[in-house]
């Protein structure tokens, strides 16, 4: 049986809505910039930026009127979510670090960019951020790659292209190939005889399950 399910894919990353033809702090060199910088950041279109520089809408007619309805889905999907718990599973698709902004030489977490993102039975984000804590993180040695099922509450970033970011994780569920838990096992292993503790681990399938 097929599963019918709805993609969301954020339309304000979208770089090839506009380009910009002047001096813009938010474009590239060639003129490269997202629907977020000119349509939030600058609110720069149609008006321009200035007497001598303007957006220009790479888009036809037709095209920039489906992709206000992309904006609309999108914004009205997020205000349904917003500071609900949810439920999540992807596959980590990058890793980046997450410095304190006071002292930048302090490490306050990771953020896990996470790709095809089960929200819910039907709905699907292309892209979503996951944050941990150094010590969730360091708990599994987290790798791209791996696949993951957590719970945690949704939020916005609306000052990053609008991007959906999952925060205050209660619940962490890790896959990963059998082969590459084999040290974490052994070391697991180890551990739980000398404390005499289960191991919260399984295997299935050619993936091994580790769980908070």
């Amino acid at each position: 049986m097929f599963q019918h399910y709805v993609l969301i894919r954020n339309p304000y990353a979208r770089t090839n809505v506009f380009r910009c033809s002047g001096p813009c702090p938010h474009a590239s060199a060639d003129g490269t910039v997202s629907a977020f910088a000119v349509l939030t950041q600058s609110g720069c279109f149609p008006r321009g930026c200035s007497s001598d520089a303007a957006p220009r809408l790479l888009l036809s007619i037709d095209q920039y009127a489906k992709f206000e309805q992309e904006l609309d889905q999108y914004d009205y999907t997020l205000n349904l979510l917003f500071g609900t718990q949810v439920t999540l599973s992807g596959t980590i698709k990058a890793i980046e670090t997450r410095m304190n902004r006071y002292v930048p030489t302090i490490l306050n977490g990771y953020m896990l960019q996470l790709e095809m993102v089960a929200v819910t039975e039907h709905v699907r984000f292309a892209e979503i951020w996951l944050y941990l804590s150094s010590d969730e993180f360091d708990r599994y040695d987290l790798q791209p790659g791996d696949r993951l099922t957590a719970e945690g509450r949704f939020f916005v970033n609306t000052q990053d292209v609008h991007r959906v970011e999952i925060k205050r994780v209660t619940r962490l569920v890790v896959f990963r190939p059998v082969g590459r838990w084999q040290r974490l096992l052994e070391s697991a292993r180890s551990v739980a005889e000398a404390l005499r503790l289960p191991i919260k681990g399984h295997t299935r399938g050619g993936w091994t399950r580790f769980r908070v």
